[in-house]
């Protein structure tokens, strides 16, 4: 369990912002850690045992937040004049509003931009729903952000939000009833 939680994941989900992983490998990743958790034998609906796991470990959740959070980033460091420390190479802002050209233009039109990067950080907006309207304004789920001066904090407790309902909604599909309707994924989790 622990080589699987701190070595294996950690080091396959390295560089995940940057590097594009097929849906297939994330599934085969989600396989090991309930394997890993002790959770993978039949009769529950694997919706439940992320809920009772939580994002945390979900490694979908932990590749496509590391996208987001990584474009976040670009931001930040754009709306920060004195960028110092390790990455003196960031977007510039003329370079970043072209960039979010490019993602509104391809949400619109849901297709593909023809780099692979681009695509792989549409699709991870796309995993939570996230809108954007250029840089600075992004609108995840209900909730309206701007970009420049929201915290990592705050952006991953939105991205939990959809994450949680999105699997509320899975669990409610996947049950045929609405006997699941008003399912507290976060108290599960918590």
């Amino acid at each position: 369990r622990g080589v699987i939680q701190q070595g294996l994941l950690t080091s396959a989900l390295y560089g995940a912002e940057l590097t594009p992983i097929s849906q297939k490998t994330i599934a085969l990743m989600q396989v090991e850690v309930l394997r890993s958790e002790r959770l993978s034998g039949p009769g529950i609906q694997n919706n439940w045992k992320w809920a009772i796991l939580g994002p945390t470990k979900d490694p979908e959740y932990k590749i496509k937040s590391a996208v987001v959070v990584r474009l976040a980033r670009e931001v930040w460091q754009a709306a920060d004049n004195a960028t110092t420390g390790p990455q003196q190479d960031s977007l510039t802002p003329r370079e970043l509003s072209s960039l979010f050209h490019m993602i509104g233009q391809a949400q619109q039109t849901h297709l593909t931009t023809g780099s692979a990067l681009v695509d792989w950080i549409i699709e991870a907006l796309d995993h939570f729903n996230i809108k954007v309207s250029g840089p600075t304004i992004w609108k995840i789920g209900n909730d309206r952000f701007e970009a420049a001066i929201t915290t990592k904090f705050n952006l991953h407790k939105a991205l939990t939000r959809v994450w949680e309902t999105n699997l509320a909604n899975s669990i409610i599909a996947k049950s045929g009833s609405d006997e699941h309707k008003h399912i507290d994924i976060g108290r599960i989790t918590r």
